[in-house]
């Protein structure tokens, strides 16, 4: 359901990871997490903003839309490590505005 230009957007995050030869993911606080928005163009409206942590693993991230910003989907990246070899999963939301 797309979002009026110029709403604001609670991004959810979670971080999870699965170690060498495990078979579960669990949710962990990353170092440094990172959010980037793009807009439907691809150019970065939120570069490297830090997200607020809710619980072991989850953030989020408000996002304050503007009235001048192109209607479409928006797209996030969310960068983050653990400091050790193992596999990262960050779950990235799309919002659209009309």
């Amino acid at each position: 359901m797309p979002i009026d230009r110029g709403s604001t957007v609670t991004i959810e995050i979670e971080f999870k990871k699965r170690t060498p030869f495990g078979t579960t993911w669990d949710y962990f606080d990353p170092t440094s997490p990172k959010v980037t928005v793009y807009n439907p163009g691809g150019e970065a409206v939120a570069t490297d903003a830090v997200p607020t942590k809710s619980a072991v693993g989850k953030y989020y991230y408000i996002v304050q839309t503007l009235v001048a910003w192109m209607p479409g989907k928006y797209s996030t990246k969310v960068t983050g490590t653990d400091g050790a070899y193992s596999e990262v999963d960050a779950s990235p939301e799309v919002f659209e505005l009309e």
